[in-house]
């Protein structure tokens, strides 16, 4: 087994987008996980959106409503689709599956 990397790049592919992120560490994980949880609860989809924007990298084929290429911005995750971020973060957490189930 290899040591996560802030170098490591691994691709998601859905539909005919392409998505390139890193894992992120469990020091990382529970950063947010602390910042998105009151009185014991852990507000999903705030920390699923922090998840994803932490270990997301870069994306090819995403485009805008004329059809043409968006270049990346974490600024722009929040425009993806929920089943799209939902599974981005659920692999960069390293598949714990703590985002999906509360989501």
């Amino acid at each position: 087994m290899q040591l996560l990397s802030q170098k490591e790049r691994n691709e998601f592919v859905f539909e005919d987008s392409k998505f390139f992120y890193r894992r992120i560490n469990v020091n990382e994980m529970e950063i947010l996980r602390k910042k998105h949880t009151v009185r014991g609860e852990l507000n999903a989809i705030p920390f699923g959106i922090d998840v994803t924007e932490a270990g997301m990298l870069d994306w090819d084929g995403i485009v805008d409503e004329a059809g043409k290429p968006v270049k990346f911005s974490k600024e722009l995750i929040t425009q993806l689709p929920a089943s799209v971020i939902s599974s981005l973060a659920n692999l960069i957490s390293g598949g714990t599956g703590e985002v999906e189930k509360n989501w």
